[in-house]
C-alpha cells in the first residue's frame, strides 16, 4: 500500500497527531492552509511533496464536506481514505477504537441481510465465502432478520467483530433490514470491542441526509464504535452491486488476511478490467472511512 500521508489542518495534527502516530505508521504528515477535496487539489499536493503514490488518509471537518465531495477510492496508484469530525475529541474516539480492537482482537465474521428472499439468499452466499478459509468456520456468524430483531443486532454489534457485511437497502440514517436499524439500537449497548471493518452493501450510508444530521457510516466512525466502513454517498443498482459483491467475496474467500485498503485496491483493479461503465460508476459511490489497514 506504499507510504502513508495524513493531510490534516495544523490545529487537528497538534491535538491528535501523537495518539494517532502511535496506531498508524505515518511517513508523511501534510498541513494545507485548507483541506483539498477536488481530486486535482489532492494530487497536486501530494506531488508537489514528492508523494506519488501511497496511502493517503484525509482528516476533514463534516458540514461544508461530505464524503460525496471526495474522489473515488483509487486514484492512480494512491488509496484515498477519509475520517470526518465535528469535534476532534471524534477523531480521538477513533484513534482509541483502533487500539481496543488491537487489544480485544475480536475474531468474528458477520453476514446481515435485509428480510427481502433476494437479500438473504445474498447474505447466505456471503456467510459461505468467509467460511471456505480467512475465518474458521465457527467464527463466522449469520444473522438475519428472520431470527434477529433490530434490538438484539445492536447487542451482537456491541460485542465487536472482525469484519461485519450487511447488504439490502439503507438510507442515511441506517439500514432498512431489521425492520429499521438506526445508530441508537446500537447506542443502547456499551461497545464492548469494536468493530473492525463494516462493510455496508446498500443505498446512501454515507449520504448527508436532509435533515442534516450525520450519516450512520460517520458515526460509527466518529464515536469508536468501528475501525472502518465502507459504503456509499448514493443510490447504487443491485446488478451492478451484485458484481461488486462478487468480485469483494472471491478476494475474501482467499486464506491470507489484509488490510481492507489492500482488499479494495485488488477490487477496484479487477472492476475497471471488466470495462463495464454501469459497475464502475456504482463502485466509485463508495468511500472507505477510517482506518485503511484494519485487517479482515
Amino acid at each position: 500500500m506504499g507510504p502513508t500521508t495524513i493531510i490534516s489542518t495544523d490545529s487537528v495534527n497538534n491535538l491528535i497527531g501523537t495518539k494517532l502516530k502511535e496506531v498508524i505508521s505515518v511517513n508523511h504528515w501534510l498541513l494545507p492552509n485548507s483541506i483539498p477535496y477536488k481530486q486535482k487539489e489532492i494530487l497536486q499536493l501530494l506531488q508537489r511533496n514528492g508523494i506519488l503514490s501511497g496511502t493517503v488518509i484525509i482528516l476533514v471537518k463534516y458540514g461544508k464536506r461530505e464524503p460525496a465531495h471526495f474522489p473515488k477510492i483509487c486514484i492512480g496508484d494512491f488509496l484515498i481514505t477519509l475520517v470526518f469530525y465535528k469535534k476532534t475529541e471524534q477523531i480521538s474516539n477513533w484513534i482509541y477504537g483502533l487500539k481496543k480492537f488491537e487489544e480485544v482482537k475480536p475474531m468474528k465474521a458477520l453476514s446481515l441481510s435485509m428480510m427481502k428472499p433476494l437479500y438473504m439468499n445474498w447474505g447466505e452466499k456471503i456467510y459461505s465465502s468467509l467460511r471456505k478459509s480467512r475465518y474458521a468456520k465457527k467464527d463466522v456468524r449469520k444473522h438475519f432478520p428472520d431470527t434477529t430483531t433490530s434490538h438484539e443486532l445492536g447487542r451482537k454489534l456491541s460485542k465487536g467483530c472482525a469484519l461485519a457485511i450487511y447488504v439490502g437497502h439503507g438510507r442515511s440514517r441506517g439500514w432498512s433490514g431489521y425492520r429499521g436499524f438506526r445508530l441508537h439500537h446500537l447506542d443502547k449497548f456499551k461497545q464492548i470491542a469494536p468493530i473492525g471493518s463494516l462493510i455496508s452493501l446498500s443505498c446512501s450510508s454515507l449520504k448527508k441526509d436532509k435533515k442534516d444530521s450525520l450519516p450512520m457510516g460517520l458515526q460509527l466512525i466518529m464515536e469508536g464504535r468501528s475501525c472502518a466502513f465502507l459504503g456509499t454517498w448514493d443510490a447504487v443498482h443491485i446488478v451492478p452491486l451484485r458484481t461488486i459483491t462478487k468480485i469483494l467475496l472471491d478476494i475474501l474467500s482467499q486464506k491470507s488476511q489484509e488490510p481492507i485498503g489492500q482488499v479494495l485496491q485488488k477490487a477496484h483493479q479487477k472492476i475497471i478490467s471488466l470495462n463495464d461503465s454501469h459497475v464502475i460508476e456504482n463502485w466509485e459511490k463508495f468511500r472507505l472511512i477510517g482506518n485503511p489497514f484494519q485487517v479482515i
